[in-house]
């Protein structure tokens, strides 16, 4: 049992969120001296937004004239909480870490005859693979995480499911199966993270010295967490962005209630002279890079909420164009990357050692800034070399790089640029480093450790 119920708390919305959370927290400080924080542990919907209130909080301390110094609270994220709260090590086990229950579950997949379990696998696989097994794993472990959110393992699920579901058989299977994954990890000494996510709903372990916790403004804590935090034996306060009249259209843990936000007389801190309609995404795009060009700090004040993905090109690349720095939270993949481009093309080159694939390595950026750096050569120009080739491609269609490179060197003889003879020798240094490679992989282990420096430096 908790000492007293969830408290809820209404920040109102007459400053910015971070001030009205760091204005709650010192509601007890007098100001100077210490600011003693530490017993405290806040919950926040993301990284950046922690490292944002610490930052403030910091600021905050010794503004003014308060003059202080902060000892900064327990800062996490609902992850962070759920993981911190359940139990870590207890007599089962330590909890796996992701690769250790891939792992169990790969060994488990490979070991069973998937026609036992018929409903699960209707098309078993001609033979358990390893690559099949870790396919199979990575979908066992995802669906794992999700019923966690809600702290319930399969056999969980197949119950709440009931007999009458049209697909219970495949629960069961998949129950069945998940019982020999629990088996092999404590094989190990582990215990599954989900299983010690459910233990930690009715036993949550609160960290040395935490005597408070408060949800700053997440909006939508995961079941697992609320449920966590239900049975946690220190206070818990919820921290609304919203007025105190506003109370109804949240329920106790500070989640919108859904049917009370569908009337129409919602007020909101915005008048009608700071609505601006734009036709299109370009100009919407255009008007935002104007008003923050009035900013003095755009970078360090302003935050951007873009409710459609299709402003966000219009959005970058105008505040590049305007010099100013943006920062999208939800990142760019890792394939859209420039190293990830470099990666593609500088393997095609090595597979095929096609000139075609040459030329497309000499584009990126980062590669020509190599051969640049590596040759020194006195004014590179990327146009010049870059033109050369394109050039000798168009008139003389080659092949391979080693043929296509002699053909370029007797058309242009001692027309040859200091730039093309640089992207030559960076094409024959990456055949070289290749070729090395490939006699490493033949080598007995002993042997790779005595090898010489590889020639791609």
């Amino acid at each position: 049992m908790i000492l007293k119920p969830v408290a809820r708390e209404f920040l109102g919305w007459e400053g910015p969120l971070l001030e009205r959370v760091a204005g709650w927290l010192a509601r007890d400080w007098d100001g100077g001296g210490v600011w003693d924080l530490s017993a405290t542990m806040v919950v926040v919907p993301t990284r950046q937004s922690g490292r944002r209130l610490r930052e403030y909080l910091a600021g905050y301390a010794a503004e003014g004239e308060r003059g202080g110094v902060v000892v900064p609270p327990m800062v996490l994220t609902p992850d962070g909480v759920i993981s911190k709260l359940a139990p870590g090590e207890g007599e089962r086990g330590r909890v796996a870490g992701e690769l250790e229950s891939l792992l169990a579950w790969v060994r488990v997949l490979r070991r069973c005859e998937p026609g036992d379990f018929p409903l699960l696998f209707p098309v078993p696989p001609e033979e358990a693979t390893f690559r099949w097994a870790l396919a199979t794993a990575r979908e066992f472990r995802q669906l794992g995480k999700l019923l966690g959110e809600a702290g319930l393992l399969v056999g969980d699920a197949r119950r709440v499911l009931g007999e009458s579901y049209e697909e219970a058989g495949r629960w069961e299977d998949l129950a069945r199966l998940e019982g020999r994954y629990f088996k092999e990890l404590e094989r190990h000494g582990l215990v599954d993270r989900e299983v010690a996510l459910k233990r930690g709903i009715g036993e949550p372990v609160v960290p040395e010295g935490i005597e408070r916790i408060v949800l700053a403004e997440v909006a939508d804590p995961l079941p697992v967490l609320v449920r966590m935090l239900d049975g946690v034996g220190v206070p818990v306060s919820v921290l609304v962005y919203a007025p105190e009249d506003e109370r109804e259209q949240f329920d106790e843990w500070g989640r919108p209630e859904a049917g009370s936000w569908g009337h129409e007389d919602v007020r909101l801190p915005i008048g009608d002279e700071e609505m601006e309609v734009c036709g299109r995404p370009a100009s919407q795009a255009a008007r935002v890079v104007e008003l923050v060009g009035s900013l003095e700090s755009p970078e360090e004040s302003l935050a951007l909420g873009v409710l459609d993905s299709q402003l966000l090109p219009f959005l970058e690349r105008g505040l590049a164009d305007a010099g100013v720095s943006s920062y999208d939270p939800e990142g760019v993949s890792l394939g859209a990357q420039g190293f990830a481009h470099l990666m593609r093309s500088l393997l095609d080159f090595m597979r095929s050692e096609k000139f075609g694939d040459f030329l497309d390595l000499l584009r990126c950026p980062d590669f020509m800034g190599w051969v640049e750096r590596r040759d020194e050569v006195g004014e590179f120009r990327v146009e010049r070399a870059l033109g050369g080739f394109d050039d000798f491609m168009a008139r003389h269609l080659p092949d391979d790089f080693e043929s296509g490179v002699g053909r370029m060197q007797a058309w242009r003889g001692e027309d040859l640029t200091a730039e093309e003879k640089a992207g030559i020798r960076a094409g024959e240094r990456v055949r070289a480093a290749h070729t090395r490679f490939k006699i490493i992989r033949q080598m007995p282990r002993h042997k790779i450790i005595k090898s010489t420096q590889c020639p791609l430096h």
